[in-house]
């Protein structure tokens, strides 16, 4: 998928470095005088072609290795990715987690309490307190609604979303059009027809 591509290319760090002829020690005189001995004329003794030489076209260090996608594009990725984990029956829906102060303890003994095992997105709204709360449990990843991005989606084992930020995050990524410049909503995730929709949806792409 060019999503996951995308957001795995943006991960990557220029971590490779090679000297240039100019960073490596020495080199400062000219080995032999230019004609009379029979030999090669050379200028420095770090020519890339000369053993501890600077290395010509290798990595800088200064790579960028982004890729460009258009914001529909990432938006409809989105949305198939979270279409594939509903299919499936992977994403629970929770009304409400109350903490009156950032407990790692009480959050983990109600992600316990779920029926679901495995690694879980867990999709809310900003909020300080049930952020802290959960960034330490090791087998649950907090995120925003507005910073979903389709490889974490599909990484997961379980998404869940509170209530309060399922309207957001279907007023956000919710509206996309097709062909035919029909609007075509984001999956209801609070109903069980999802495959019915998916497919109303590829026939209306394909008439």
């Amino acid at each position: 998928m060019q999503a996951v591509v995308r957001y795995l290319a943006g991960l990557r760090e220029p971590i490779a470095k090679t000297k240039t002829r100019a960073e490596r020690r020495g080199g400062g005189r000219k080995p032999w005088r230019q004609k009379g001995t029979g030999r090669a004329r050379v200028g420095s003794r770090r020519t890339p072609i000369w053993r501890k030489g600077g290395v010509v076209f290798g990595p800088t260090g200064t790579e960028n290795f982004t890729k460009k996608m258009n914001k529909k594009s990432i938006r409809k990725a989105i949305q198939m990715a979270l279409s594939v984990r509903a299919s499936e029956d992977r994403i629970l829906i929770l009304d409400n987690i109350q903490l009156n102060k950032p407990q790692t303890k009480e959050a983990k003994a109600i992600f316990d309490k779920l029926p679901i095992k495995g690694r879980i997105l867990f999709i809310s709204e900003k909020n300080p307190i049930l952020l802290k709360s959960v960034e330490n449990i090791p087998f649950v990843m907090p995120i925003l609604y507005n910073q979903l991005n389709s490889y974490d989606i599909l990484v997961s084992d379980y998404v869940v979303i509170l209530k309060d930020a399922l309207d957001k995050l279907v007023s956000f990524y919710g509206n996309t059009t097709n062909k035919d410049n029909e609007s075509v909503d984001l999956v209801d995730l609070k109903e069980a027809d999802y495959d019915k929709k998916q497919a109303e949806t590829e026939k209306k792409v394909k008439k």
